[in-house]
């Protein structure tokens, strides 16, 4: 084992540190997601493609191609220390990464796993094979498998971490530590919304890392990436990118999110030009049905908002259609609401509390004072009264 040097401290200003350049681009050696000297935590459930994405960019950053929208450096040396999968299972991700014929990254299996944390001879040889390998990415897949404690064992992760920061110190290289999240809480269903916390193992992992990504699988060929941790700040930490996989051609970013949000109430407002009644499952049906091809609950708020901005309205039972349909078109100068009983459904509808304040209330609750004088002249004078003054 290597004899470390004796300890001197650099005693330096604020002002000295802050005028020393920045480190070179050139530390970046797939975007901002691996770094020399860094260290990267992918999380993610078994099966959920955890190793997959680290092979892949692994493969990029070697061969200098792309991932995610980020380009990798190229002409580097990677090594890959498998402490968990067989022979068989190995050769398999090796084949689907497109790394089959690879002469840049190397793989050593120790299925048995190693304990860096207190093993003297462990730790020489590894660094050994680091010191002699030159290479820029290092990955433990998976690190609670490098140290002879259990995954919360505080006091072995933090000697373990230690013991790794200083191989990536001293020789550069961007480290890659792939891990597990705790069990998902008994009767949860659905896709997992990964946090920091749930990371497995003492936290002494993930306060050192400086970058901290997700990995969740949503359905066969779709899964979302979400980033938890960037301690420099490249990465949009508090959102997630949704992803697409295929076997062979691994994760690629979903087209969908590059595309500009959708403008619901602008599509309902072009389709709602033609002054025609619908029904919420026809505003949302597919395009080709003739709705603008959004899911119910899309449509229905932004209805309510169009009718309570005064440039839609809402009835129950309009002519032309069943009794009980609830409609919708888009306000137009073609008379009163055919049936005046649903003054108050748009009421309820819409959520209003003042019906003076809203011009659409005010000419529904017109067309119902007329009405209610047209077809039940035999009521009270105060009712006639009340028709003839809204008539003028």
């Amino acid at each position: 084992m290597t004899v470390a040097a004796p300890l001197e401290l650099k005693v330096r200003t604020a002002r000295e540190v802050c005028e020393e350049p920045d480190p070179p681009d050139s530390d970046e050696l797939l975007g901002p997601l691996i770094r020399r000297g860094q260290r990267t935590i992918p999380v993610g459930d078994t099966g959920e493609g955890k190793t997959t994405l680290v092979m892949q960019a692994i493969r990029a950053a070697v061969e200098g191609g792309e991932l995610l929208g980020w380009r990798g450096t190229g002409d580097i040396r990677a090594l890959v220390v498998d402490l968990e999968q067989g022979r068989r299972t190995v050769k398999r991700v090796l084949l689907e990464a497109g790394l089959k014929d690879s002469e840049a990254v190397d793989y050593v299996l120790v299925p048995d796993g190693l304990t860096l944390d207190s093993n003297d001879q462990h730790a020489a040889e590894l660094e050994r094979v680091i010191a002699a390998g030159g290479y820029a990415i290092v990955a433990l897949d998976p690190y609670y498998k490098a140290h002879r404690g259990d995954s919360n064992d505080e006091r072995a992760v933090v000697d373990l971490m230690r013991r790794l920061d200083g191989l990536r110190d001293r020789y550069g290289f961007g480290l890659i530590l792939p891990a597990h999240p705790r069990k998902d809480s008994p009767g949860s269903t659905g896709p997992r919304r990964l946090t920091l916390s749930d990371v497995a193992g003492s936290g002494g992992l993930t306060r050192g890392a400086e970058i901290v990504v997700a990995i969740e699988k949503l359905a066969p060929g779709h899964a979302r990436l979400r980033f938890l941790k960037d301690r420099d700040g490249d990465l949009p930490v508090g959102t997630v990118w949704n992803l697409l996989f295929t076997r062979g051609g691994g994760f690629r970013r979903d087209p969908k999110d590059s595309e500009p949000p959708r403008d619901i109430a602008a599509e309902l407002l072009e389709l709602g030009s033609d002054g025609e009644w619908r029904t919420l499952n026809e505003w949302r049906s597919a395009r080709d049905e003739g709705g603008i091809g959004a899911n119910d609950k899309t449509v229905k708020a932004a209805l309510d908002n169009l009718v309570e901005e005064g440039v839609f309205e809402f009835e129950v039972g309009p002519a032309g259609r069943s009794r009980n349909a609830r409609c919708w078109r888009s306000v137009t100068d073609s008379g009163p609401l055919s049936n005046p009983e649903s003054v108050e459904s748009l009421r309820n509808e819409t959520g209003a509390t003042d019906s003076l304040t809203q011009p659409l209330f005010r000419e529904a609750v017109k067309a119902e004072s007329v009405a209610d004088a047209v077809t039940r002249p035999s009521q009270s004078t105060a009712v006639d009264a009340r028709a003839r003054e809204a008539a003028r």
